[in-house]
């Protein structure tokens, strides 16, 4: 099936209006035209949300491109492709499986794909399509709180979880900016026996650039927009009035396109009804913006940690038997650290903040690598 057969029919009536000095996006269709247009990343909208415990009156898919037209240029030349909105099949599993073809034929240009809508179950088939042979898979969930019930076999956007883990053996599930007193005490132990990071909203706060090497260890990241507070995005399922601040949602958001691990970045659960739109349609567009300008700004598009441009350290440390050793970047001072692991075939090179090469060096085992090492070392 060709790309124009699972998208919805539309034509560019927003975009390239304006002067240069505004973001300059294209809108086609047609995957050879996108193709010879080289694009550093694509746009599609998603509508599914019937699975969700609450529909939606309006569809940011149709309604953020407004918003993102009017703001200016990121920081570096950029070529964007918008291609639409993906198709809604009759019944929700065949909009998953119209959302799996789209990603089939886009994954093939290696560039960040930004879904903008729908519903965060369905991360299951965006990782399911993205995900295949990834030797490391790694999703970032930015939300309020855990989607996992561990006594329901329930499948929707607040139960999820569970199915994600199963995409492959070495599944790695990062959660960012959760409220604990928003999920349950077994879903806490659940995601601690499997050995996967959680940060707290108030320690995300307290130093944001901690959080970076997660999203940047993260092939996916998915942004539910109820991890923002009420009074700065107030189109939410349960109005909170806890919550990421804007500017700390855009934060993440350039972390995620700064990347060079980026495939997909997701904005998933927005809800908003006429009296909410003209919030919910700015920030929208303004935490894709920011996707868009970390992009522009890559410095790398592949770890090579052989060349020139990194640093390598070896640390001693009393409690393992062998050095381990750090990776510096020398341009962008971002750092790895290895995970030694069993299986010798196999490598793990782990994003990490220069806080963990510190803990290392003062003879202890920071908790980033502790986890992935006891999550990975038998495997």
């Amino acid at each position: 099936m060709e790309l124009i057969d699972l998208l919805e029919q539309h034509s560019n009536t927003v975009y390239n209006k304006h002067v240069n000095s505004k973001i300059h996006i294209h809108f086609s269709q047609d995957i050879i035209d996108i193709t010879n247009k080289k694009p550093h990343a694509i746009l599609l909208g998603y509508k599914e949300n019937r699975n969700s415990t609450i529909a939606s009156t309006l569809q940011i898919a149709d309604e953020f491109r407004v918003s993102l037209e009017k703001l200016c240029a990121t920081s570096e030349s950029l070529t964007i492709v918008d291609i639409g909105n993906c198709k809604q099949g009759k019944t929700v599993r065949e909009s998953y499986i119209i959302l799996q073809e789209v990603l089939k034929i886009l994954k093939e240009l290696q560039i960040p794909i930004i879904i903008i809508g729908g519903t965060q179950e369905s991360l299951y088939y965006i990782g399911k399509e993205v995900l295949k042979k990834v030797q490391f898979p790694t999703m970032c969930c930015i939300d309020s709180k855990i989607d996992l019930d561990i006594d329901s076999e329930d499948f929707s956007n607040t139960n999820y979880i569970s199915k994600l883990v199963n995409l492959s053996e070495t599944q790695r599930l990062i959660s960012i900016a959760y409220q604990e007193y928003l999920s349950t005490q077994k879903t806490y132990d659940w995601f601690k026996s499997q050995y996967f990071p959680m940060v707290r909203l108030g320690k995300v706060r307290q130093n944001i650039l901690e959080v970076e090497p997660l999203i940047r260890d993260s092939q996916i990241v998915s942004f539910d927009m109820s991890a923002i507070r009420y009074s700065d995005m107030p189109s939410q399922i349960y109005p909170n009035p806890n919550g990421l601040y804007a500017e700390e949602s855009c934060q993440l958001a350039w972390y995620a396109g700064y990347s060079p691990n980026i495939r997909v970045f997701c904005l998933h659960d927005i809800f908003f009804n006429e009296s909410t739109k003209a919030i919910t349609t700015t920030l929208t567009g303004q935490i894709i913006w920011h996707v868009l300008d970390g992009i522009s700004q890559q410095k790398q598009k592949k770890c090579d940690f052989s060349a020139e441009k990194f640093t390598k350290y070896y640390v001693q440390n009393s409690f393992l038997d062998q050095d381990i050793t750090f990776f510096e970047n020398i341009y962008t001072k971002q750092m790895w650290v290895e995970i030694p692991l069993k299986n010798k075939k196999k490598k793990r090179i782990l994003p990490c903040s220069s806080l963990d090469y510190q803990v290392f060096l003062d003879n202890n085992l920071s908790e980033n690598w502790l986890l992935e090492f006891n999550r990975l070392y038998n495997k």
